[in-house]
């Protein structure tokens, strides 16, 4: 269950709302979350302003071997700290020849709404299966953020030959991922200039999502 909260707080990251993004994140810690839902809540603290809530948060997650906390306390201490650029420049990638962009692949689905637990609009959920992906989209008023999921047995691979099957170290090819969150359902990698979210699972590639957001 708390899995599905940091998710949650991701996804109010994401939309720009670090308010809703504390409060399931804090959930997530209170249901038994790991460091990946410190990680979250350290982020949204950041974006919110709130430096030392941002850098206790990350401590803690470092504590409990978090990669990625250390990255964010050089960020947050304005040092960025260093990342090799991906071998390529840096675009959105399709899945199975399809945009997420494209809102009309989840209309139609299944919908799910989540009361405000804010003072922002409610969170709207639909998803609808596709034979070689699941499409879901989160939005909540005029913002929105929609992910298009590989099918279980998806043998197709990513831009730069990523595949299911590929070990961990194969992410490489993307670059450096810019968080990385831990949970029942594996660990996952965000390449944020490439819109890509990888799931590892027992050190190899599971599946993947592609995600798009309004134009700013």
């Amino acid at each position: 269950m708390w899995a599905y909260l940091v998710n949650l707080a991701i996804a109010y990251q994401l939309l720009g709302q670090p308010e809703d993004a504390i409060i399931y994140a804090g959930r997530a810690l209170r249901l038994g979350g790991n460091s990946g839902a410190l990680l979250a809540r350290g982020i949204a603290r950041a974006q919110q302003g709130n430096s030392a809530g941002a850098r206790a948060d990350f401590e803690e997650a470092g504590k409990e071997g978090h990669a990625l906390a250390g990255v964010n306390l050089e960020v947050l201490a304005g040092r960025p700290a260093a990342r090799p650029s991906p071998p390529t420049a840096a675009e959105p990638e399709l899945l199975a020849g399809k945009n997420p962009a494209d809102a009309t692949l989840a209309l139609g689905g299944t919908v799910r709404r989540l009361a405000a637990s804010g003072e922002g609009p409610a969170l709207e959920i639909r998803y609808r299966e596709h034979p070689t992906f699941t499409a879901l989209r989160v939005a909540a008023g005029d913002r929105w953020i929609q992910f298009l999921w590989t099918a279980p047995g998806y043998a197709g691979e990513t831009s730069l030959g990523l595949k299911p099957g590929t070990p961990e170290s194969g992410l490489s090819v993307h670059g450096a991922a810019a968080e990385s969150v831990s949970s029942p359902g594996g660990r996952f990698h965000h390449f944020k200039e490439r819109r890509l979210l990888v799931q590892v699972v027992d050190g190899r590639v599971a599946g993947w999502s592609v995600y798009a957001l309004p134009p700013p």
